[in-house]
C-alpha cells in the first residue's frame, strides 16, 4: 500500500494483509 505513512493506517494495512 502506498498510504502507510500514519500509524493507524499501518495497523489497518496489516489487518488487510493478514485478512487476505
Amino acid at each position: 500500500s502506498l498510504m502507510i505513512a500514519s500509524v493507524p493506517n499501518i495497523i489497518g494495512w496489516l489487518v488487510i494483509s493478514f485478512a487476505k
